[in-house]
Order: C-alpha cells, then structure tokens, then sequence
C-alpha cells in the first residue's frame, strides 16, 4: 500500500522502544544485584582474544596494516565461533544482573497495554485497521466493507506468519483496486531480502505465487492483473530494476521495465495519490529522476517526468489533473510547483510555494481543495495549511514547543490516501507526552483527537519535565539539545544523563515519545539528545555542514553539547552515557577516540566505524550510493584522507577507554556485521583501562535487531542496566 507522499527521502532512520512501576521486590532485586561492582565482574574469565593476520590495503600512496580483515568471511567457522565467544562473554556479564535485567523488562512492558488497535481508515470501499490481541508480538491487518452490516474480514494474520522464526518483518501490502486481490512482503531472517505472496479474498485462499528475493514493494496495477515490484542487485542488494507481474504466469515470465545503470543511484516506487501513476524515482541524496507508469495499461513502459541533474531533487505526486513538484531547483529548503497533466520542464514548472532561507519544506500531502506542508524551523516542526481555492493559509496549532507533528510518520494510523477526505490525520508526541493521532477538518479547523497511546501504571505526563537548550559549538554555532526527567523527583545538583545523537544523512533526531526509555528517568536519568549536524533540524544548510568535508561538525557538536551539560550542571562525565547507533555508531567511535574522558559509558548498536574500508568496496550493500554522503575514497585523496582522520577503526590508539556495550546483526545489510567486531577485537588490543567491553551479535537478525512488540524491550531493558551498573547506580530513587 506504498502510495508515496512527497517526502524528503534522507535516508536512515533510527528506532528506540518503552517503560513502568516496579514492586518493592524488584528494587530490592536490582538494588541487591547492582552491588556487583564493575571491578569485580571485569575481573571475569573468558575475555575473547582474536587472532591477528595482517592484511595491507594500500591507497593514494598510504598502506593501512588491518589485522581483523579476515572476519569478513561471513562463512567461516573461526568467524562465527568469534561471534559465539564474545556473545559468550557478554551473556556472562549479563547473568550477574539477570535480575536487574528482568525487573527492567516488567517495568518496560508493564506500561504497554496488553492489545492495541490502530485508527481505523478508509481507502476504495473498505475500513482498514490493524490490530495487537493481548500479549501478541505481532499484528493482524483486517478490513471491513461500508456497506452497512458487514463483517471484519483477516487480510494478514501476522502472528501466524511469524511463528517459527527468530525475526519477521512486515515490510509492505496492497490490496487491488477491484479489492479482490492481496499481496505482501516479507522478511524472516533480516537481510531485507523479501518474498512477495498473494491471496485471493475472494476465496481466502493463498495464490500459489510466490515473488522471490524482492526490495519489498508492492504496486497493483489499476485492473488488479499485474503487480510491480523492485529487485535487487545480487551482491550489493541496491534497487537497481523495476519489473512487472502478471498475476497467473510464473516468475520467470515476469517483464523488467527499467534499470538503474548507475551504481550510485537506487530506486523508489510508489504511487501517486490519484493512483493513475507509479512513480520510479532514482535517487541520490542529491539528485533524482522520476518516472511514470500508467497503472491503467498492463503494458505501460516508464515515462521520463525530468532527466536527473545534480544537484537537483524533485518529488512527484498527482491529485486530479495536476502535478505536485517538491523540488529544491535553486532552492536549498524545497519549494512546491504545480504543472498540468502533459508535465513539461522546470521552466514551464508554475511555482505554488516559493523557498524560505529559514524554512525547509520536508514533506507535502495534498489533498483535492487543499495543500499541507510539514515545515521544519528552528529547531521545531509546523504544519502549514494552504487553501487552494481561497489562497489563505494558516498553521495548525498543536502540542507544545518542545514536541514532535508529523503526518510522514505512524505507519499504520497516519495514513492520508483519499484526496477528498477532508481532513488531514497527523500525529504528536513530546518526551512526556504519548503519541497522539489527530484528525484536522482542512475546512472547519476543528482537531479531534482519535487516538492517544495508553501507558499503564502510574504514569502522570505533569512528573515529567521537558526542555530545549542551546549549546556553543567551538565555532559559534548554537546547538539544540532537548532534555527530558523526572521533575517530581526532588533533588539538586547534576545527574545520570544519556546523551544520544545521529546527524547523518539529513536525518532527525526528533523530540518523540517513546515507552523505551520511562524507566530511565524513573530511576533518576536525564534523557538528552544533541541536534547535531548533519541531521535538517535547523534546515538544509544543518545537513550539509555535517556531511563530507564538514563531518567533523558532527563529532565536535556532539562533545561541546556534552561539555556544556556538564558546564550547565545538568550531569558530570562520570554519570553521562553516550548512545548512537549505525551512522551514529560512527559518531560514537569518532567521539570515544577524541574525547574517551568525556562519557563514563557508550552504548554503540551496529556501528559503521570501518569508513575508509567500506566506502572503498563497492560491492558492499549502500557503499556506491553513499560517497556522495561521506565521500570517494578510491578516486579522491583528499576524501581518502579526510575520513581517514576520523574513520574509528584506523584511529583506535593506546588510550584508555569507557565502559561499552556494542551490538551487530549477523545478517545486517547495512552495517556490516564485521565492522563492530573488528573494532571490538582492536580496542581489546589497544585498550589500556581496565573498563568493561561487551560485545553481542544476534545471529539470526539484521540491522534493526529484535522484531516483535514486546520481544523488543528485552534488548532496551539490557542497555539500561549496563547503564545503571557501571554507574554503579545502588541507590537510584524510587520511581
């Protein structure tokens, strides 16, 4: 059901997950095992030693010697009995605070509801909602007809589906537009590799059809006789063909339509709002190149809309007999075109919403009278309402200053697919205010509240305290940080703080709420998280002056917003943790390598700390296509240097350094699972403290670790009791 809005496509995403009140039993519990302390059990046996076999890589007139190259080799019985020894090792630290561990788990889903239903929507005929029975990990997707007196019909039964296997992902459905035919992808082993299957809804019985080894789209065409999905390349896994299936026929039958030849550019699809159109979209994370299918021809070819230059991004949807442009042509924060039908070039392009230098336009939805952008300045994000008709405009007013509006999240409750709707759904959310999905008449002005995420317990929003502050740069520039606590707490002075960041690829690390980490600040935490940049918190220029010659703004904001909480008096660098992961991962390694003293612990999940080594295999999975992020380090040696003077992995030296935890997914195609082990088996060599380093791969998952409602909090339960044990947090108040 990809009908794709006109979004910002910056790339990836971090998720985090939930909280609640313990017995007096469980605090005595975690109290009695948090007495364990960390040098005692860093005294611990079975402390993993890799083997070294040098391997030289020689660039631009630089040899690097790498002594962990060979754990590569994803097949090798000396690399997974690595994996398996140092999971051994963790799991034994783990065990001496098996207690801690599970009371932190009861208290994380002790504040989730036991179901949980979706707001339902309506799309061609049908209600469609997506439902969590009591306990279940996974949901069922039902829908039910309009037509008065019908009856809810199961389209997918996700529980059923992943039963038997250690990880499933749901990654996309649709449903025809004769409503007769399902189809949907899935992944069970994390390598986000995904088969499609199809059922027939007339009978309920599945189509003896299966779609192998697909990018996980899925687009009907009009009739419901084909269906377009994406493949992937073999070995890097990028989207590089958009191929056609004639429900029927066999795989092998199927049409290619279009390749991408160039190894730098991916491929999108989705489909307009009218549903007259799936857009192909090649893509660069600066430059794109839309084309067009007609779903109503079974044998449509592509369309060019407008050949790719660079730098230019445009995004394209259709509502009626108009084109929708979101295109940042001579306008670094996007501005909004409209054009006819036929199309035509820029140049003949009418400009609907023109550029702001303060303003970034990072997604619009369109709807037949109306036009709504999410707007991001200062820091803050606002939806910006535009009468088409009338030409007025008007913001919505929702929420407070330190708080999260979007409508191009909340897969499965906000969705807006009828251009006559009426009504725009979005959602809110702050560090202490639940997720909140609104539904604003575009005509009245009027916001009804459908749904507000329910926390058990004795959760109040009023005991939690929320605010923005700005930190000096060591440039002058002034960095937000947003903080969140316990206010009903009592008590003076700094505390345990963890401070989280990203600032890559255009991403923000936004103000949203989240159960995963209540407990933290129920047992005295400060949850912090720095704006750095290369994130578009303050904009487009935010993103560009944190990517390729100016990375190394984001290392530096993140340690002067660090030396500032410590300065404001909010924590010290002995009660402060540091948290990123995957290209936050590689801000982790940066920082602990120029500033170790800073953090008295790092939590690093699946990190990229190997850059020069990656980004100079292109057959690795995102390499090609991010050199316009981090640079070419094959064919620029002033690239190859600059990333070599922060790649974690070549900059690891004889230093002391924190306590920390790091994950890595054996099937991860993102991260590959050998950059945190050999970073993990370096820092072992180099390392001269005698802090504690765990590390833990999970091997049957991918990128983004545990699937599963519940099954989930398991691993954020685990980060936060290494965070309170080598805090040596014994007497944290009482919740």
């Amino acid at each position: 059901m990809r009908r794709l809005a006109i979004l910002l496509g910056f790339g990836m995403l971090l998720s985090a997950c939930g909280q609640a009140e313990d017995s007096q039993g469980d605090q005595d519990a975690m109290d009695q095992q948090a007495d364990t302390s960390v040098e005692e059990v860093a005294a611990a046996p079975m402390v993993p030693d890799a083997e070294q076999i040098p391997y030289e890589m020689t660039a631009h007139g630089d040899t690097r010697v790498d002594p962990y190259y060979w754990m590569r080799d994803r097949e090798s019985p000396e690399v997974i009995s690595y994996l398996e020894a140092e999971n051994t090792h963790a799991a034994y630290y783990f065990d001496q605070l098996a207690d801690v561990k599970d009371a932190l788990f009861e208290e994380l889903v002790s504040h989730l509801s036991e179901s949980r239903d979706s707001v339902p929507y309506v799309r061609n005929a049908y209600t469609y909602s997506i439902r969590f029975a009591d306990g279940a990990d996974y949901a069922v997707i039902s829908r039910q007809s309009v037509a008065e007196g019908s009856e809810d019909e199961t389209l997918i039964d996700q529980p059923a589906l992943a039963d038997g296997h250690d990880y499933f992902v749901l990654n996309d459905w649709d449903v025809s537009a004769n409503n007769q035919v399902l189809a949907y992808s899935i992944d069970t082993n994390g390598r986000e590799l995904y088969d499609i299957t199809m059922t027939d809804l007339t009978t309920g019985e599945m189509i003896d059809e299966v779609i192998a080894d697909t990018d996980g789209t899925v687009i009907w065409s009009a009739d419901g006789s084909a269906l377009y999905y994406l493949r992937n390349e073999d070995e890097t896994l990028r989207p590089y063909q958009l191929w056609r299936h004639i429900v029927g026929t066999p795989q092998s039958d199927d049409q290619m339509l279009y390749q991408e030849d160039d190894t730098e550019y991916l491929l999108f699809a989705g489909r307009t709002k009218s549903d007259r159109f799936l857009t192909l979209t090649s893509w660069l994370r600066t430059s794109t190149e839309v084309r067009l299918v007609d779903l109503s021809d079974a044998a449509a070819a592509p369309v060019l809309f407008e050949a790719r230059r660079d730098p230019h991004q445009y995004y394209v949807d259709h509502v009626g007999e108009t084109f929708f442009i979101h295109s940042d042509e001579n306008a670094m924060n996007f501005q909004v075109f409209t054009a006819p039908d036929e199309g035509g070039h820029p140049g003949e392009w009418s400009l609907l919403v023109p550029h702001r230098d303060d303003t970034l336009v990072q997604g619009v939805e369109i709807f037949d009278n109306h036009l709504v952008l999410e707007e991001r300045s200062g820091g803050n994000v606002a939806m910006h309402v535009i009468d088409l008709a009338g030409e007025t405009e008007h913001y919505i007013e929702v929420g407070g200053e330190v708080g999260y509006a979007t409508f191009t999240e909340g897969a499965g409750d906000v969705v807006n697919i009828e251009a006559d709707a009426g009504f725009l759904r979005f959602q809110y959310s702050s560090y202490n205010t639940p997720t909140t999905i609104y539904d604003y008449d575009l005509v009245s002005h009027e916001l009804a509240v459908r749904r507000q995420d329910e926390v058990l317990g004795d959760f109040d929003s009023a005991n939690y305290e929320t605010a923005r502050v700005w930190a000096p740069a060591r440039d002058g520039t002034m960095v937000p940080v947003t903080l969140a606590w316990r206010g009903d707490m009592g008590g003076e002075g700094p505390r345990p703080l963890m401070l989280r960041g990203y600032g890559a690829y255009g991403s923000s690390y936004d103000p949203n709420f989240t159960y995963a980490w209540l407990p933290l600040m129920d047992h005295g935490f400060v949850l912090a998280t720095a704006h750095i940049r290369g994130g578009t918190e303050m904009g487009r220029q935010w993103y560009y002056d944190g990517r390729l010659g100016n990375k190394i703004n984001t290392f530096t904001d993140y340690i002067d917003a660090a030396e500032f909480l410590v300065r404001d008096g909010w924590t010290t660098s002995d009660q402060m943790i540091a948290r990123g992961g995957s290209a936050g991962g590689l801000l982790m390694g940066a920082v602990v390598n120029m500033r170790p003293d800073l953090f008295e612990g790092v939590l690093n999940h699946v990190p990229f700390v190997d850059v020069i080594t990656t980004m100079s295999d292109p057959t690795i999975p995102l390499t090609t296509y991010e050199w316009v992020e981090w640079g070419n380090p094959i064919e620029d040696a002033e690239a190859y240097n600059y990333m070599l003077s922060y790649s974690p992995y070549d900059q690891l030296a004889a230093i002391e350094y924190p306590h920390m935890f790091i994950t890595a997914g054996l099937n991860d195609p993102r991260v590959q699972y050998w950059e945190p082990s050999k970073y993990v088996a370096r820092v072992r060599d180099l390392d001269q403290g005698d802090n504690v380093l765990l590390f833990k791969t999970n091997m049957g998952s991918g990128h983004f670790g545990t699937t599963g409602r519940f099954s989930q909090y398991e691993d954020i339960a685990r980060e936060i009791t290494f965070m309170m044990w080598v805090l040596g947090m014994t007497d944290v108040p009482a919740p």
